[in-house]
């Protein structure tokens, strides 16, 4: 049986939150200044998940299933079917300043890379690929979405993430394919819808946030604000605004 933990997901957003203010504020304390009341731990309930919650199960298998047809998107740019978005930036080579003569294809050459490390570690090597009928990608990503019950609950290999923490597979995984989805709609331009968000800036305070679909942030389009404000930040701002109103609205 899985073991059950606090969900990585932004569900838990605002309780990482608390936390980070809380270790600030117990720094900041100082037991000898009568004035100074020690910081207390912050009541938030966490949301638990096996490691992910039932939610980020659902958006993590769709977004996965999502990541071929991305990864198509992205090769037609590469052959000149497609232009990509205006300011979308594709990688350069590494251990290189020049860009890369096809950076579409270096990006999907380590998408394939990093889909058949997320299929041998969780499923097993790498099948034959089936002829005509589907490419390598197609097949090993085809593999994960069907193996998902048991790849989004695999433990092991420990997996260190960029910031050096160490934390079991399917939470690098659940990461990996949030990260590769944002990165690759980005590029292609898949769903450019402009949303204006109902929730109030966090500098500005005015309702002035919208978010394109695609990007991995909100923007402020109040002239003399103009602040992004990355995903997560913005669900945890959602969470407090529902809170703030419940309460108001109970008073």
């Amino acid at each position: 049986m899985a073991a059950v933990n606090e969900c990585p997901g932004s569900c838990n957003f605002r309780l990482r939150e608390a936390r980070d203010a809380y270790k600030a504020a117990l720094q900041a304390y100082d037991p000898l200044d009568p004035e100074q009341s020690r910081p207390e731990l912050p009541d938030i309930r966490p949301v638990y998940g096996t490691p992910w919650c039932d939610r980020d199960q659902v958006v993590i298998r769709r977004e996965l299933a999502e990541l071929d047809d991305l990864a198509s998107m992205l090769a037609r740019t590469a052959t000149g079917d497609r232009g990509r978005r205006p300011g979308a930036k594709l990688p350069t080579r590494k251990g290189h300043g020049q860009p890369s003569p096809s950076p579409a294809a270096d990006m999907l050459s380590e998408l394939y890379s990093t889909v058949c490390e997320w299929e041998r570690a969780s499923v097993g090597e790498p099948k034959a690929r089936r002829g005509y009928l589907a490419d390598a990608r197609t097949q090993a990503l085809d593999r994960l979405v069907e193996h998902f019950p048991t790849v989004i609950v695999t433990a092991v290999p420990m997996v260190v993430l960029a910031d050096g923490s160490k934390v079991p597979f399917a939470v690098a995984f659940g990461k990996g394919v949030r990260s590769w989805h944002r990165r690759l709609r980005q590029l292609t331009s898949a769903g450019t819808g402009t949303h204006h968000k109902p929730v109030r800036c966090p500098r500005c305070e005015q309702l002035s946030l919208y978010w394109t679909e695609g990007d991995d942030h909100v923007e402020c389009r109040n002239r003399a604000c103009g602040r992004l404000i990355g995903l997560d930040e913005y669900d945890g701002l959602t969470v407090k605004q529902d809170e703030q109103e419940i309460a108001a609205s109970s008073a």
